[in-house]
């Protein structure tokens, strides 16, 4: 007697290891989804700085990049079109305060700048750090924790 199928048994244990390997998948799915879209907030400041620097060097003239912590926007100029998410803090390190919840690095037309440190947590547990540092002339974010 030949055996054409399955078991019902076969098939129950097969539907059991596949549930439990996506059971394990998903969430680290997800969770890389999110890290992603953390990662593109943090290189959309990066890029905003480095757009200010650059635009500065181009021009000759100074060139300011604001954050708004009021309205929870950034950007190069007057035109802060970069949104902050609402899970993220932003704790800074050498940023020149313009009042009214507005605070500023400006470039100069050499492209320098005084050094400033941006520390980006996301849901107070995950941290990125900006960095702008006036003797290596540079912009550069780490992913990891400040001391």
């Amino acid at each position: 007697m030949k055996n054409r199928g399955f078991t019902l048994i076969e098939v129950i244990l097969v539907v059991l290891i596949f549930s439990l390997a996506v059971g394990m998948v998903a969430p680290r799915i997800g969770g890389g989804a999110l890290r992603m879209k953390e990662r593109n907030f943090v290189t959309a400041m990066v890029e905003s700085l480095l757009k200010s620097r650059e635009k500065a060097l181009a021009s000759g003239k100074t060139e300011i990049f604001f954050i708004d912590s009021g309205e929870r926007t950034f950007g190069v100029g007057q035109n802060a079109h970069g949104r902050i998410p609402e899970n993220a803090d932003i704790y800074a390190e050498g940023l020149e305060d313009l009042g009214n919840g507005r605070y500023a690095v400006r470039f100069f037309p050499d492209g320098t700048a005084p050094p400033v440190k941006l520390d980006v947590t996301f849901d107070r547990e995950r941290q990125y750090i900006i960095s702008v540092d006036p003797i290596l002339n540079s912009v550069s974010w780490t992913e990891g924790t400040s001391s």
